[in-house]
Protein backbone atom coordinates (compact mmCIF):
# COMPACT_ATOMS: atom_id res chain seq x y z
CA UNK A 1 0.00 0.00 0.00
CA UNK A 2 1.31 3.84 -1.23
CA UNK A 3 -0.03 6.22 0.76
CA UNK A 4 -0.26 9.69 -0.68
CA UNK A 5 0.30 11.16 3.08
CA UNK A 6 -2.57 13.69 4.32
CA UNK A 7 -4.21 15.78 1.99
CA UNK A 8 -2.70 19.89 2.33
CA UNK A 9 -4.85 22.57 1.82
CA UNK A 10 -2.67 25.22 0.55
CA UNK A 11 -3.88 29.33 1.49
CA UNK A 12 -2.44 32.35 0.25
CA UNK A 13 -1.99 34.63 3.53
CA UNK A 14 -4.28 37.63 3.14
CA UNK A 15 -3.22 41.18 3.25
CA UNK A 16 -5.02 42.92 6.22
CA UNK A 17 -3.14 46.09 6.88
CA UNK A 18 -5.37 48.88 7.12
CA UNK A 19 -8.05 47.10 8.00
CA UNK A 20 -9.90 47.33 11.36
CA UNK A 21 -8.87 44.45 13.46
CA UNK A 22 -12.39 42.67 13.46
CA UNK A 23 -12.29 42.47 9.60
CA UNK A 24 -8.74 41.28 10.03
CA UNK A 25 -9.17 38.54 12.60
CA UNK A 26 -12.14 37.05 10.29
CA UNK A 27 -10.11 37.03 7.24
CA UNK A 28 -7.25 35.19 8.97
CA UNK A 29 -9.96 32.64 10.72
CA UNK A 30 -11.60 32.14 7.75
CA UNK A 31 -8.77 30.66 5.61
CA UNK A 32 -8.22 28.64 8.68
CA UNK A 33 -5.27 30.01 10.24
CA UNK A 34 -4.42 31.16 13.47
CA UNK A 35 -4.39 35.19 15.07
CA UNK A 36 -1.47 35.24 17.11
CA UNK A 37 -0.03 38.10 19.31
CA UNK A 38 -2.03 41.44 19.05
CA UNK A 39 0.35 44.37 19.78
CA UNK A 40 -0.74 48.07 20.23
CA UNK A 41 1.07 50.72 19.17
CA UNK A 42 1.39 54.57 18.76
CA UNK A 43 0.70 54.94 15.25
CA UNK A 44 -1.66 58.03 13.23
CA UNK A 45 -3.68 55.76 12.06
CA UNK A 46 -7.44 55.03 13.22
CA UNK A 47 -7.47 53.50 16.21
CA UNK A 48 -7.86 49.52 16.14
CA UNK A 49 -6.60 49.37 12.61
CA UNK A 50 -3.62 46.49 11.67
CA UNK A 51 -0.62 48.76 10.83
CA UNK A 52 1.77 45.68 10.38
CA UNK A 53 1.40 41.97 10.18
CA UNK A 54 4.43 39.28 10.55
CA UNK A 55 3.61 36.98 7.04
CA UNK A 56 3.80 38.45 3.64
CA UNK A 57 0.67 38.88 2.20
CA UNK A 58 0.22 36.50 -0.78
CA UNK A 59 2.59 33.94 0.95
CA UNK A 60 1.22 30.04 -0.09
CA UNK A 61 1.21 28.20 3.46
CA UNK A 62 -0.23 25.54 5.07
CA UNK A 63 -4.20 25.99 6.36
CA UNK A 64 -3.26 25.70 9.91
CA UNK A 65 0.39 25.90 10.04
CA UNK A 66 1.18 29.07 11.01
CA UNK A 67 0.30 32.00 13.73
CA UNK A 68 -0.03 35.58 12.28
CA UNK A 69 0.87 38.13 14.59
CA UNK A 70 -0.51 41.65 14.52
CA UNK A 71 0.29 45.31 15.19
CA UNK A 72 -2.76 47.76 15.59
CA UNK A 73 -2.92 51.33 15.94
CA UNK A 74 -3.82 53.33 19.66
CA UNK A 75 -5.06 56.04 17.29
CA UNK A 76 -3.76 59.45 16.78
CA UNK A 77 -1.98 61.43 19.80
CA UNK A 78 -4.29 63.48 21.50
Amino acid sequence: IISKGADVEIVKVPDVVGKPLYLAQATIEDLGLEVGNIEEVENDAEKDTVIYQNYAPGSEVEKGSIVIDLQISLGPAS
